[in-house]
């Protein structure tokens, strides 16, 4: 089983990925999540352990699922 910081960092590097390959900014992707651009940032850096609400919205804006995006 992964640990917290396993999982964060899976995300962040997947986050990063995906958000990359669909064409978003930091600042798109915040307006499409109603996040803040500087948390999507932290997340992507595994510097923030986002809520699961977020990670759902995330995966919603990046039309993925969310065990593509924490996988």
């Amino acid at each position: 089983m992964m640990t917290d910081t396993e999982v964060n960092e899976k995300l962040g590097v997947n986050l990063r990925r995906f958000r990359k390959q669909r064409g978003f900014t930091l600042h798109t992707l915040a307006l499409a999540t109603q996040a803040e651009k500087m948390t999507i940032m932290g997340i992507e850096k595994s510097e923030v352990n986002p809520s699961s609400n977020l990670v759902q919205k995330l995966a919603v804006a990046l039309n993925i699922s969310v065990e593509e995006l924490v996988g």
